[in-house]
């Protein structure tokens, strides 16, 4: 939807709001597919339709619903016999528009740096990332779930055990609103709406809070870590979204999290409630963490293709071998099993579309939700990082996330929707 009629819905919206009979219009918004009928919100928003907030939240949320959205809406004003509203939004027109179909999207992908089409394995079957190019919507989250128990093929790699029902918890801290001088996070809720229904349908258990304080945050993460259920399943996540940014002190970078009050805490903070000590229900297990804030200023421009080159400084490894590699390990080292992964790199802003939410969380639960049935987590955050290669703002801005491993030695698949059952007994003794 363009901006001139964004403007037309927001100028309208009292009026219109309080003058359609939304229990008429519902069905027809429906019909003309303005809402898909999967569209999650659905049947919440029917069971209310005589509440103002609840039409509210429905007006305010067509300007999101894509490019034909607007005139869909004139024209179902127009069959409930309302012209007088369709007419603020669309004077003395009778509108033909709705029934133009929307192009057919390219599925190749351009490669910005040199304008070749190439193709990739994983672009087969979710093109979601080019989509956003053509067709302002949030994402839908539909997840394939796993037939069988994933694990890798290879002897000397093993498997952490991810059969628990619930698979994990998760807990999700999604700051929008600051009290001082930081803007307000537009669209972040689409970020929070999507992670929660991706881990809600692989099998994960869900907690999210918003718009704490630094102190509130560290009580939630403490009590989460502290939660006694944590010890009857296979793993947690620990996603943070928020105001950020990258503190130097003594030389030192450290990735930080803003609160609502925008007093900051540093990523280590965070990992410290998780260590092998500090949360013994977790020893042994996945922890993974997320973070979608900045870690500075800096803007990561596209590199034209001519200026691409190939390093020629490459690390030999065939003769590095452990000190004592029949050693075997004694108890349990503090930081371990950990996966952290950043939106963006140290010192690097993080980008957010102000309607469908950040770049990274679109392009992560598009990823997780169609390869995680039989891609482990490493390669789902590599392959998010390929998608985001794809992207970029009007002014060539990029991003590239930046994961980091502690202690994180075995392959990890989610196999989402699938739970233990005896057969899986013999996969249970090889992790």
């Amino acid at each position: 939807m363009n901006e001139e009629d964004r403007k037309k819905l927001r100028k309208n919206l009292g009026k219109l709001v309080e003058e359609i009979d939304w229990r008429e219009i519902f069905p027809l918004l429906l019909q003309h597919k303005i809402y898909g009928e999967n569209y999650k919100k659905i049947q919440k928003w029917q069971k209310r339709l005589d509440d103002m907030d609840n039409n509210r939240e429905i007006y305010l949320t067509i300007e999101s619903r894509g490019p034909r959205a607007f005139d869909s809406f004139v024209q179902c004003l127009r069959e409930v016999n309302r012209n007088d509203l369709a007419n603020l939004l669309k004077p003395n027109e009778v509108d033909n528009k709705s029934e133009e179909t929307i192009p057919e999207i390219n599925r190749n992908i351009v490669d910005p740096l040199n304008n070749q089409v190439i193709r990739n394995e994983f672009f087969e079957e979710d093109d979601y990332y080019r989509k956003l190019q053509h067709v302002e919507e949030p994402l839908r989250i539909r997840v394939k779930k796993s037939t069988k128990l994933m694990e890798t093929k290879n002897d000397n790699i093993l498997n952490y055990a991810m059969f628990s029902n619930p698979r994990g918890l998760v807990l999700i801290i999604n700051n929008i609103l600051f009290t001082e001088g930081a803007k307000e996070r537009a669209a972040a809720k689409h970020d929070e709406d999507n992670l929660k229904e991706l881990f809600e349908q692989m099998g994960f258990q869900v907690i999210v809070r918003q718009n704490l304080t630094r102190e509130k945050m560290l009580e939630e993460i403490s009590a989460f870590a502290m939660r006694p259920d944590l010890r009857h399943v296979h793993s947690m996540f620990l996603i943070i979204m928020s105001h950020g940014n990258e503190h130097v002190e003594d030389h030192r970078s450290e990735s930080v999290v803003c609160g609502t009050d925008n007093k900051m805490i540093t990523a280590f903070e965070i990992f410290e409630f998780f260590t092998t000590r500090a949360c013994p229900n977790m020893s042994k297990k996945p922890k993974i963490f997320i973070f979608q804030t900045c870690r500075g200023q800096k803007e990561q421009r596209m590199v034209e293709s001519d200026e691409v080159g190939i390093s020629r400084h490459e690390i030999d490894t065939s003769q590095m071998t452990p000190e004592n590699p029949s050693a075997q390990p004694i108890g349990s080292r503090e930081y371990s099993d950990m996966l952290v992964a950043f939106s963006t790199l140290p010192g690097f802003a993080s980008y957010r579309d102000t309607l469908n939410g950040s770049w990274f969380i679109q392009a992560f639960c598009e990823v997780v939700m169609n390869h995680a049935h039989d891609t482990d987590l490493l390669r789902l955050f590599q392959i998010t990082d390929e998608r985001l290669g794809y992207m970029h703002a009007a002014g060539k801005e990029v991003q590239t996330p930046n994961t980091a491993m502690y202690g994180f030695t075995k392959k990890c698949y989610l196999n989402p929707g699938y739970f233990k059952t005896s057969a899986d007994t013999q996969y249970s003794n090889r992790v």
